[in-house]
C-alpha cells in the first residue's frame, strides 16, 4: 500500500511563474505532485 501525503498551498499571485516558485519554495512541487493553478480575472464586477 502506497503512503499518500497531502499538502496544500493557497495564495494569490500575479503570474504563473511566481505561483510555481512559491510551491517549490514550500516543498510542494515535485515529479509526483499535482499542481492546480486557477486563473481568475480581478477588478471585474458583475451582478450574479
Amino acid at each position: 500500500m502506497e503512503k499518500q501525503n497531502f499538502k496544500s498551498l493557497f495564495g494569490i499571485f500575479d503570474s504563473r511563474p511566481k505561483a510555481i516558485d512559491c510551491a517549490k519554495y514550500n516543498g510542494l512541487f515535485s515529479n509526483n505532485a499535482k499542481v492546480v493553478i486557477e486563473e481568475v480575472t480581478l477588478s471585474i464586477f458583475a451582478e450574479i
